[in-house]
């Protein structure tokens, strides 16, 4: 399952656990968070991946096999794991990033064991998007 359909689906879930309560019944704010936080329980064991390569500390996934690391899946999910008492998962990823900054100082969306993987923001050959190519003579 790709990352954005792992966390459509839990949104999802949670939206129609929420939604399907009788009308007489009101949610609180604790109650909801007690749904999520169950929710997001269930996939914890598939969302941190122990360190592997060039990603030196554990590491945290939408839950699926990758052995990649996403810039924002990270930050939520280890947003989460701290308000549940477990903050070095986000210190982790903080670290495996910071970790990852190019001499030029950019940042690759994505980390993977084998090293950063620039998508969008820089080429293989160091140009910024839409830059013309070197001049070959």
């Amino acid at each position: 399952m790709r990352p954005r359909t792992a966390c459509l689906f839990l949104l999802f879930a949670v939206n129609l656990a929420a939604t399907s309560r009788a009308a007489d019944q009101p949610t609180t704010l604790a109650q909801t968070l007690a749904e999520v936080s169950a929710a997001y329980a269930k996939l914890e064991p598939q969302s941190i991946r122990p360190a592997e390569g060039f990603i030196k500390y554990d590491y945290l996934i939408p839950a699926g096999y990758y052995k990649q690391m996403w810039d924002w899946d990270g930050f939520f999910i280890g947003s989460h794991l701290a308000q549940q008492g477990k903050a070095q998962y986000l210190k982790w990823w903080v670290l495996d990033f910071a970790g990852a900054i190019d001499p030029d100082g950019y940042v690759a969306g994505c980390i993977t064991t084998k090293g950063p993987r620039p998508l969008m923001g820089k080429a293989k050959d160091g140009r910024e998007p839409g830059a013309p190519a070197p001049n070959p003579g």
